[in-house]
């Protein structure tokens, strides 16, 4: 194992409940020689990924990782516009909303705002969920080329909170048609009784994709209510496209959110199943 690796797995102990590490417990959570782990740690302060800490005898992350972090998040455009998009939705239509950022095969919930609504059970932020299952996640994999997505699910994929079984052709029809209609919608998949709706964008730099989405509990999911949720979102999706110079938003026609949907097309619906109240689909 390489000094890198090391020094990677080090890295991987620390969470948002655990700040400060020390040399014997990064030992003992990486399964490394404790001689060698301070010597790793040391030189890892030194070069601004950790640093010792104020609070307790160890290690916590450095200014470095901190520049890394901003560059990941803080610096990013797109979320920026994303998170403000977010909060402009949420206070509209009074519904949970999520923001996603696709790894492998699940979408990880990096920002949650809530809605007024009562009948909700917010999913924490920082969850992973099968992408194939939830809006957020599927207008991320709508994103991927074709072969990407076969690459990621080659497989049959169960998910057991639902009972859906979908096979990889089944996801990469899902996927394609989000593609085609710029949004992702899913009904009572991630959990039972709640619809969501969702969009993805680009940032201009590296391509790195982010979503956001709105949570529909059933009773509000009204015909009228789905047009103007695929109508905002599709218009705050290409408002921020056009802004940073996504691609897919600067080719799509600028008519497509006023166009009627084909009815041709279903939404994805659960397989039968055990009832689910209370949760928030995202």
């Amino acid at each position: 194992m390489s000094s890198l690796d090391k020094a990677l797995l080090i890295l991987g102990c620390y969470s948002a409940n655990r700040a400060v590490l020390g040399v014997t417990e990064a030992a003992a959570e990486v399964g490394l020689p404790k001689s060698s782990v301070s010597r790793l740690m040391k030189s890892m302060a030194e070069a601004g990924l950790l640093e010792p800490s104020q609070k307790r005898r160890g290690y916590s992350p450095g200014p470095l990782a901190f520049r890394l972090g901003n560059l990941y998040l803080k610096d990013d455009r797109v979320l920026d516009l994303i998170e403000r998009a977010s909060g402009r939705l949420v206070d509209e239509f009074g519904l949970t909303s999520y923001i996603g950022v696709l790894d492998g095969t699940e979408v990880v919930l990096i920002g949650v705002r809530q809605g007024s609504y009562p009948v909700r059970l917010v999913l924490p932020k920082g969850m992973r969920l099968p992408a194939h299952v939830t809006a957020v996640g599927l207008a991320l994999l709508a994103r991927l080329p074709d072969s990407e997505i076969l690459r990621r699910f080659p497989d049959t994929v169960t998910y057991s909170e639902t009972g859906q079984v979908n096979s990889a052709v089944e996801i990469l029809a899902l996927a394609r048609k989000a593609r085609a209609d710029g949004y992702a919608r899913i009904e009572s998949i991630t959990y039972r009784g709640f619809n969501a709706f969702a969009v993805a964008v680009a940032n201009e730099t590296d391509g790195h994709l982010f979503s956001v989405s709105l949570s529909c509990p059933e009773e509000l999911y009204t015909p009228e209510l789905q047009a103007r949720m695929r109508m905002r979102m599709l218009a705050e999706a290409r408002e921020i496209g056009v802004t940073v110079g996504d691609p897919y938003w600067l080719a799509r026609p600028r008519d497509d959110a006023s166009k009627p949907h084909s009815h041709s097309h279903e939404a994805p619906t659960r397989n039968p199943g055990a009832d689910m109240a209370n949760t928030t689909s995202a």
